[in-house]
């Protein structure tokens, strides 16, 4: 079981590392337990100054509000799968992943001047990655 987890988060570190080098303008990202609302695993540059473990559990509450509006409008079958909700501010994008299947999101910030297309691209590349290691 100890070795399960030591495995686990060897992976999940590695992921992150690898989302914090493709992303240029990369600040913080998280894999977040949407029923805790707490960070699992995160990663965050030095030149992050906004609290990102509150920040990423704030962003759990925009995720299910999210969902919960689109249930509204006829859910999956009239809108298709959510694969990202973003958040742009005069500092800062930020970049939400729900990940249903383990009750996870992904969060992502990167500076205002950061690449969304390749932020998207690292995490479209990871999620499953993410999914395989978070069931073990």
């Amino acid at each position: 079981m100890v070795k399960e987890k030591e495995r686990i988060e060897v992976e999940m570190r590695y992921v992150l590392e690898q989302v914090a080098e493709e992303v240029p303008g990369f600040l913080y990202t998280a894999v977040v337990d949407m029923e805790m609302a707490n960070p699992v695993y995160e990663l965050a540059s030095p030149e992050m100054n906004v609290d990102g473990v509150k920040a990423a559990c704030l962003c759990t509450d925009i995720v299910r509000s999210h969902m919960r509006s689109l249930d509204c409008l006829g859910g999956d079958e009239v809108l298709g799968r959510t694969t990202d909700i973003f958040i742009a501010t005069d500092k800062y994008n930020i970049i939400l992943r729900p990940l249903p299947d383990v009750m996870c999101c992904h969060v992502l910030f990167i500076k205002k001047n950061g690449s969304l297309g390749s932020a998207r691209a690292a995490l479209q590349k990871y999620s499953d990655t993410i999914t395989r290691t978070l069931r073990g």
